[in-house]
């Protein structure tokens, strides 16, 4: 009676797995290779007739809607604008078309605009392009918050920080003037909202003269704002001199004439 295989022993008569393994994938081959070319075909054909059918039948879709802001040069756009969708109900080669040339909605923001904006959105917002036969049925979000950076111009007075000292003999009669008196400022609307008026760097003249003309430039730091026109000024200052005391004249004078000395 023969011994009874060990471990790891094939038993006499029993399939070689590695055989059994590489007939079932020779099968395989086989039957995906076979007439490939007209099984090809058909699957094509079905295809071709599964779009065909799909591109007629009625469906709903979200699509992507790109939300257009123009603006006013004086208005800048801060931080990316939300994602919106809209569902669109159409047939599917109509959909189709939106996933080409795009739906959309248009806002126009002026330069009265406040720096934070909420839009509502609904569904008649959403712009269509005219080559596509759907309807919008919904939008998410019904809104969408934006953030704007105002720019505004506008003119300011002059403060001149200006200190005077007086040569002996001189006296200021006027002064100081600041030409020009007011300043064109720009910068982001809530800085600019939020100045009365523009100093001149600090300042000293000694004046020696009648007329004296100094030119300073203006302090911006730390305002916020971006340009300044003029950045510089002049300061005037008008004195005059100190008319000095004139001396009192000598008015004794001795009359000798009335001396008589003679003897008769």
């Amino acid at each position: 009676m023969p011994a009874p295989p060990t471990s790891g022993q094939r038993s006499p008569g029993s399939p070689d797995p590695r055989e059994r393994a590489r007939s079932i994938w020779k099968k395989v081959v086989h039957a995906v290779t076979w007439r490939f070319p007209v099984k090809f075909s058909a699957l094509a054909l079905a295809l071709s007739l599964w779009v065909m059918v799909s591109a007629e039948e009625q469906t709903e879709a979200w699509v992507n809607v790109k939300v257009q802001i123009v603006t006013d040069s004086s208005v800048t756009l801060v931080g990316d604008i939300p994602e919106v969708q809209a569902l669109v109900g159409g047939r599917g080669r109509e959909l189709l078309k939106l996933y080409t040339s795009g739906a959309a909605i248009r806002r126009v923001v002026g330069p009265d605009t406040p720096n934070q904006v909420t839009l509502d959105l609904r569904p008649g917002d959403v712009i269509i392009p005219a080559n596509a036969d759907v309807r919008v049925r919904d939008v998410t979000p019904r809104s969408i918050a934006l953030d704007f950076e105002v720019t505004e111009q506008r003119y300011l007075p002059v403060r001149a920080l200006v200190h005077l000292a007086a040569d002996s003999g001189m006296r200021v009669i006027s002064g100081p003037r600041v030409l020009p008196e007011s300043v064109l400022v720009k910068g982001p609307r809530r800085a600019v909202r939020g100045l009365g008026s523009i100093t001149t760097d600090r300042l000293n003249i000694f004046v020696h003269d009648t007329d004296i003309v100094r030119t300073v430039k203006l302090d911006t730091t730390g305002l916020g704002i971006t340009t300044v026109k003029p950045e510089e000024v002049r300061v005037q200052v008008t004195a005059e001199r100190i008319p000095q005391p004139l001396l009192a004249p000598d008015t004794a004078v001795r009359d000798s004439s009335n001396d008589s000395g003679g003897q008769l």
